[in-house]
């Protein structure tokens, strides 16, 4: 099956939670990092590629102007509550003008798709310069897929039907300054360890200091850069 194919079919029933609905800690924290890292810069125009059924890009609305790029229809139905959303496919040429846009966003997005280089492109053409490119991927080498692997184990991110594409954050590095990107920063979340010890709140500095000193080893990755 063609991953469009499969993106657009029944077969796909992804779980989009409201933000209220999720009890992980690492889940929460990925939506809080990602709200902050596209708001921080006062963005006009947001454009989420790949934006399901909305509950993560709604949260950028305020006052800004928020579009989505979205391949299944009943997703893109159900966004459209929320925001404009044009349903199309993200490997092919995106409906938006040239510099019209403040900050594409990308989460959870680039591990499903064959054509990054492609994406890449189309997100530079898309921005303004200067507009911030953001994006959030499960890194293929954290703490504990490397132990899992050590052992000849199909590490965790893998194990998702639909995860096409290894990333590490050295690679991302190097595939978005190809693109005339430059990075501002990297964060890594939740640090590799029991869920219970986040609850502990006078350990959070710590953790925090942990996940931007050494974002390679937690499980997923959120990369913020600019358009040069």
């Amino acid at each position: 099956m063609r991953i469009q194919k499969y993106y657009t079919s029944k077969e796909y029933t992804p779980d989009f939670r409201e933000l209220a609905d999720i009890k992980s800690i690492g889940a929460k924290d990925r939506v809080f990092h990602s709200v902050k890292s596209v708001l921080e810069d006062d963005p006009g125009v947001i454009l989420d590629v790949g934006c399901g059924n909305g509950v993560i890009a709604k949260q950028f609305k305020r006052d800004n102007l928020v579009i989505g790029l979205e391949i299944n229809r009943e997703l893109a139905n159900k966004a459209k509550v929320y925001f404009d959303v044009i349903l199309c496919d993200a490997e092919s040429s995106w409906p938006i003008k040239d510099g019209g846009v403040d900050v594409v966003y990308m989460g959870a997005f680039l591990e499903h798709v064959f054509d990054y280089d492609f994406i890449l492109s189309e997100s530079r053409r898309v921005l303004k310069t200067g507009g911030k490119l953001i994006i959030l991927i499960p890194n293929g080498v954290n703490l504990k897929d490397r132990v899992i692997m050590l052992f000849g184990n199909q590490p965790e991110w893998y194990r998702i039907k639909g995860h096409i594409r290894f990333w590490t954050l050295p690679w991302l590095r190097k595939a978005t300054e190809e693109h005339g990107f430059k990075e501002l920063y990297a964060i890594g979340f939740p640090y590799p360890t029991k869920e219970w010890i986040h609850k502990i709140r006078i350990l959070n500095p710590f953790f925090s200091f942990l996940e931007r000193k050494f974002p390679g080893l937690c499980k997923l990755l959120i990369w913020k850069g600019e358009k040069i």
